[in-house]
C-alpha cells in the first residue's frame, strides 16, 4: 500500500492529502500501517481516537492507588517509578550538596538511578512502606562490611550507591506516603480522596512533565505523542471533576474509588491532531471522510485473503484490485 502511494504521488501527480486508507478493523490494521507508513516515509493521520490506558501518567495513578489500598510492594512501587513522574534527578543536582555529588558519578541519568533502586530492593527484600519510610538510613551494605569499614574500592563503592538511594528513598517516600494516609482511610469523602491526589500529582509537578514531554515529541516530529501528552492532563482533571459532581462530600471506601477513577482511566481516549495540510488520512470505513479525497485504498480480508481495492475520485467506483 506504502509503495502504492509513493507511486501515485510521483507518478500520477497525486497529493498526500487526496489519498484515504479506509480499514474496516483499526486495531488490525492502525498499528501496521503507522509502522510501515513511518519507514517508507509517508505522511499520515490517523483519524481515531487513541486509548490512554498506557500512557504514563494513567499508569502513574493506577500504580499508587494500588500501593495505597494494597501496600508498598517491590511490583506496584516500581510501576510507578518507571514512569518518570518522580522529578528527583533535576532537584538533586541542583542543589549541589554531598548527594549531588554522588549521584552524579554514579548515574546517567533518573531511569539509571531507578535501576539501582530497583537491583537494591530486590536484594534486600524492601517491600513494606515501614521500611521504605524509616527514619534510619538503610544500612545493609553497611552491615555486611567487616567491622563497618570499606576494606576494598568495590565496597567503597557499593557503600556510596547506598549513600545515593538513601537521598533518592527520601525524596520518594513522602509525597507517596502523605498520599496513602488519605486514600487508605476506611472514612474518607470523595472530594478528600480527589484533592489528596491532586495535591499529591502537584509535588511531583506532574504539568511540568508533561510539558517537556510534549515540548520533546514536537521537536522530533511525534506528533501523536506530542498530542496525548498535551491531553492528558486536562482528560484526568474532567474525570476527577465528573466522580466530585457525583459523589461530592458522600464517604465512599478506599476499593471503591479506587475501582471508579481505573475505570474512567480504561475509557479515556485522547483525539489526535492532523500533522499538517499534506497528508494521507487512515480511518475506519464506517468513518465519514472528508469528500475532498480523489482517491480511497480499501483495506478488507475476505476468507483469510487480504484485499486492497483502490478507488478513484468517488468511492466504490472503479476499483482496481492489486
Amino acid at each position: 500500500v506504502a509503495s502504492d502511494i509513493l507511486r501515485l504521488a510521483r507518478e500520477e501527480a497525486y497529493r498526500y492529502r487526496d489519498i484515504a486508507v479506509l480499514v474496516r478493523d483499526m486495531e488490525r490494521y492502525g498499528d501496521i500501517l503507522t509502522l510501515v507508513f513511518t519507514d517508507f516515509g509517508v505522511p499520515f493521520y490517523v483519524d481515531a481516537k487513541r486509548p490512554s490506558i498506557h500512557h504514563p501518567f494513567a499508569e502513574l495513578l493506577r500504580a499508587v492507588l494500588q500501593a495505597a489500598w494494597r501496600g508498598w510492594g517491590y511490583e506496584v512501587m516500581f510501576r510507578a517509578l518507571r514512569t518518570g513522574f518522580f522529578p528527583l534527578m533535576d532537584d538533586l543536582l541542583a542543589s549541589k550538596n554531598e548527594d549531588a555529588q554522588v549521584f552524579s558519578v554514579i548515574c546517567h541519568d533518573w531511569q539509571d538511578a531507578v535501576d539501582y533502586l530497583e537491583n537494591y530492593c530486590i536484594a534486600y527484600g524492601i517491600r513494606t512502606e515501614r521500611q521504605w519510610t524509616a527514619e534510619e538510613d538503610w544500612n545493609y551494605v553497611g552491615r555486611t562490611l567487616e567491622g563497618g569499614r570499606c576494606r576494598t574500592e568495590r565496597e567503597k563503592q557499593r557503600l556510596a550507591e547506598e549513600e545515593m538511594i538513601n537521598a533518592l528513598r527520601r525524596r520518594i517516600a513522602p509525597p507517596l506516603a502523605q498520599l496513602t494516609h488519605i486514600l487508605k482511610k476506611k472514612r474518607a469523602t470523595v472530594r478528600e480522596r480527589i484533592c489528596a491526589l491532586y495535591e499529591f500529582l502537584s509535588a511531583l509537578r506532574v504539568t511540568q512533565t508533561l510539558d517537556t514531554w510534549k515540548k520533546e515529541a514536537d521537536a522530533e516530529g511525534r506528533l501523536a505523542d506530542a498530542a496525548a501528552h498535551r491531553q492528558i492532563w486536562s482528560s484526568c482533571m474532567s474525570i476527577f471533576d465528573q466522580i466530585i459532581e457525583v459523589g461530592g462530600d458522600e464517604e465512599i471506601p478506599a476499593r471503591d474509588y479506587e475501582e471508579i477513577l481505573s475505570d474512567g482511566l480504561d475509557a479515556m481516549q485522547i483525539s489526535l491532531i492532523p500533522p499538517g495540510l499534506d497528508h494521507v488520512t487512515i480511518a475506519l470505513l464506517t468513518r465519514i471522510v472528508s469528500p475532498g479525497h480523489g482517491l480511497y485504498i480499501s483495506l478488507a480480508q475476505m476468507r483469510g485473503q487480504r484485499r486492497v481495492s483502490i478507488y478513484r475520485r468517488a468511492l466504490f467506483q472503479m476499483p482496481i484490485d492489486f
